[in-house]
């Protein structure tokens, strides 16, 4: 388990979430278990951090459109016969993916 007190908050946050998904709460534990960087760390010691330790990690309830929206106008052309899978803010975004995954393939 992680020692870093922002990692923990960062689990804490979102194991708190209504629908906090257990997959992926185990995997985000894995993730962050060697901790986040902090400014003793040499090489993040010149780097504000501010912005990360004042985030919150909530999973979003739902798609915003907004945010569909930009990331569809960042998305570069599909590839022909290659398959797209598109998250948007941790969320699975169908409405941006195209092609069939490869057998043993799923998005959960």
């Amino acid at each position: 388990m992680t020692t870093s007190p922002l990692a923990r908050r960062v689990l804490d946050e979102y194991a708190g979430a209504a629908d906090a998904d257990p997959v992926r709460l185990r995997r985000l534990e894995d993730a962050l278990a060697p901790g986040l960087p902090t400014a003793r760390d040499e090489n993040w010691k010149y780097a504000n951090l501010r912005g990360v330790e004042r985030a919150r990690f909530r999973p979003p309830a739902s798609l915003d459109p907004a945010s569909v929206d930009a990331a569809r106008s960042q998305l570069p052309a599909p590839l022909p016969d290659t398959p797209r899978v598109v998250f948007v803010d941790g969320r699975f975004a169908p409405m941006l993916s195209s092609g069939a995954l490869p057998g043993g393939v799923a998005v959960v």
